[in-house]
């Protein structure tokens, strides 16, 4: 399954990061104790040779790094998925550098891009990002992650 795939069909408004122009796809509740049991069993199935210590380390650090259950299993799905150290174990860098957002444009960048060329107005369309206007993203990135399309308010 492909990452993509893991977090289709959000069923809220992604938070929206005004510094970054982003929408941050995981905004579901902080990892939980459930959920770090059944990562850590997964990690030490997935990668035989990592040591207890190890999996537990790399399940504190996105405790403390503010994971949502959502992201740390996606982070544990995409590292199974795709590490390459043939009979290695990943390390603590390897999952805490995952994350997804989705690059937004006010319609101001939208139209200064698309008047230099560097877009396709057809590639993008108004996104609901809890604001008084929407906010412009890329189709395949609305379809993909379920993004919650802009509605004229009346």
């Amino acid at each position: 399954m492909s990452t993509g795939q893991q977090l289709t069909g959000l069923n809220s408004i992604p938070a929206y990061d005004t510094e970054a122009n982003e929408l941050i796809l995981y905004t579901d509740g902080l990892l939980d104790g459930e959920t770090t049991e059944n990562l850590y069993n997964l990690l030490l199935q997935a990668f035989p040779k990592m040591t207890n210590g190890v999996g537990r380390l790399i399940i504190d650090r996105m405790v403390a790094n503010g994971f949502t259950n959502r992201r740390a299993t996606d982070a544990v799905h995409n590292v199974i998925d795709t590490y390459e150290g043939w009979d290695k174990c990943p390390n603590v860098a390897n999952f805490i550098g995952f994350d997804k957002r989705v690059k937004v444009l006010t319609y101001r960048e939208l139209n200064y891009l698309h008047d230099e060329g560097k877009l396709a107005w057809d590639d993008y369309e108004p996104v609901d990002v809890g604001l008084d206007k929407p906010r412009w993203a890329k189709k395949e990135d609305v379809q993909q992650y379920g993004l919650k399309r802009w509605v004229v308010k009346t």
